[in-house]
């Protein structure tokens, strides 16, 4: 128990009202938990606390300012929980007895931390987030203690929960003190190397910038650095598929896209964009995504809404899909261009790094018709388009490939020969072929690709 320093009524009182105005306030639970919470703390240890509750299952009716890092149960071991911060009143004698944060759960008190926070200085106490920080397979619950009565300096106090007990996994010393000591404004929690394992960064009480990492027991500081921005952050640590379909509605080519995220990702899906400059499309985009044309990277771009509070929870989750990404627009045809993932890893989807920090792959967008028209040059940009599908695995069987080949190769010579009607019938051939095989031997990246770049030339062939 700690003996209080000899202190002047005025700041006796607001430290007084401080810690009443904190302890009665409530999150998502009712008065009669909080006096029930109380009555409890004072039969165990017949001394008298205040106490911030946080109702886990109501979790949606918190504000971001109230809980920075917002709620989130992945393994289901808070359900019917709630959190409670128990802040240390001043005693008869004058003395503060530690504060403690615990678990309540159907009327009764099933777990407490223990009275190690040193609660003398501490005047503001606050969750500041549920997650699963370091992989461990527990719920890691983040307090926040503001040290004094003014300034910004807290001690991070984080407990790993399994459902059953919790285990602090910041330092304690001697004296009651956490060693996760840091302005408030300037805490984050990063993934450094790309690993699913966070890292928290922020400023120290001498406003350096420092990092904490996970050692497997605890977070411990791993360094200081002059500028946050020194740490990389990697939203590359994942294995994705795009897979895109083509289609005409109303005189316009529609381009629809879905995305898959590999089981054996480390990072949720935030933001993909394709290569192209063209400009006048009309973009669509799933439910809490942004579509923007940034034409001055010459990127189509889709990244999750940046004024969400909690925008991991929309991200596209390894081993789940999603689709409604895509664009329309007329006098526009397919051909191969590249593609860019990022995935999530705290901020937002960035178009600055977006090049370099992502993965990479082929898919289909769109380019103008081509002016001025030449059939022949467009026949060679089909035979290309060929090459390029079986190369990409788009088209797997070699015969088809041949055959393509090969009537691209006839409707090159009747075209140089002038033979518009052969080229012509030919040219249907080699579409009804891909009619044929469309959804089964050859992908909807192949189909679109050389179905809408066919009917162009044949429509020109025809006018």
């Amino acid at each position: 128990m700690n003996k209080a320093k000899p202190i002047s009524i005025f700041f006796l009182f607001v430290f007084v009202v401080a810690k009443i105005a904190i302890g009665q306030a409530g999150h998502g639970t009712t008065q009669e938990t909080i006096k029930n919470i109380r009555t409890q703390i004072k039969s165990k240890f017949n001394e008298e606390y205040l106490v911030n509750v946080y109702n886990v299952d109501n979790s949606s009716s918190f504000s971001v300012w109230e809980v920075k890092k917002g709620i989130s149960d992945p393994f289901n071991t808070l359900d019917g929980m709630q959190i409670f911060l128990a802040d240390a009143m001043r005693q008869d004698d004058g003395s503060y007895p530690n504060s403690f944060i615990g678990i309540y759960k159907s009327g009764n008190i099933i777990w407490h931390s223990g009275r190690d926070i040193n609660s003398i200085a501490m005047v503001n106490s606050k969750l500041f987030g549920v997650c699963n920080l370091n992989k461990t397979k527990k719920v890691d619950i983040i307090t926040k203690w503001q040290v004094g009565m003014r300034g910004s300096n807290v001690e991070l106090w984080i407990t790993s929960w399994d459902g059953n007990s919790g285990k602090w996994i910041n330092k304690i010393d001697d004296q009651g003190h956490s060693n996760l000591k840091l302005k408030s404004g300037s805490i984050k929690f990063i993934d450094q190397e790309g690993d699913g394992i966070k890292e928290i960064v922020g400023k120290n009480y001498d406003l350096e910038q420092v990092l904490y990492k996970w050692n497997g027991q605890n977070y411990v500081l791993d360094g200081k650095f002059e500028d946050i921005t020194d740490i990389q952050v990697p939203k590359n640590n994942l294995q994705a598929n795009v897979s895109a379909e083509v289609s005409s509605k109303d005189n316009e080519l529609v381009f629809n896209y879905k995305i898959a995220n590999s089981k054996s990702s480390q990072q949720g899906i935030q933001g993909f964009a394709i290569e192209t400059d063209f400009k006048s499309a009309k973009l669509q985009a799933p439910e809490n995504w942004w579509k923007i044309p940034f034409t001055d990277q010459k990127l189509m771009r889709w990244f999750i809404s940046p004024v969400l509070d909690q925008p991991e929870k929309v991200t596209i989750k390894a081993g789940k899909e999603k689709s409604s990404f895509g664009f329309s627009s007329a006098d526009i045809l397919p051909r191969p261009v590249r593609y860019y993932i990022q995935g999530y890893n705290g901020g937002t989807n960035s178009k600055e790094d977006i090049l370099t920090n992502s993965i990479k792959g082929i898919t289909l967008g769109p380019e103008d018709y081509p002016d001025p028209f030449n059939p022949v040059v467009v026949t060679d940009s089909l035979r290309s388009y060929v090459s390029q599908s079986c190369e990409l695995e788009w088209i797997t069987n070699r015969g088809i490939c041949k055959s393509f080949d090969s009537k691209l190769d006839n409707i090159k010579r009747q075209l140089e020969r002038g033979n518009l009607n052969t080229a012509a019938n030919t040219l249907q051939a080699f579409l009804n072929e891909l009619e044929a095989l469309k959804e089964k031997q050859i992908s909807s990246e192949a189909y679109g690709l050389l179905y809408y770049n066919g009917q162009y030339l044949l429509d020109k062939l025809r006018e």
